[in-house]
């Protein structure tokens, strides 16, 4: 399995919300992504981090809290 590069895959992701948002005439940045944290490491979450996303979503709050500490 290759490596993930976080933030290239990220800027993949708002570069497509980008042309989303103009194709439905919405206001530039209008549109927010969640970066589902779920069954991801601290590591890929710290280099999501470091590619400015700010907002993570987890299912349980148990793995949510065992991550915020780590992290």
């Amino acid at each position: 399995m290759g490596t993930i590069n976080v933030a290239t895959n990220l800027q993949h992701v708002r570069d497509r919300v980008a042309a989303a948002e103009q194709c439905a005439n919405r206001t530039p940045g209008s549109v927010h992504v969640l970066a589902v944290s779920k069954t991801k490491s601290t590591a890929l979450i710290r280099d999501a981090w470091a590619a400015g996303q700010r907002t993570f979503a987890e299912n349980y709050a148990q793995e949510a809290e065992q991550k915020v500490k780590a992290l």
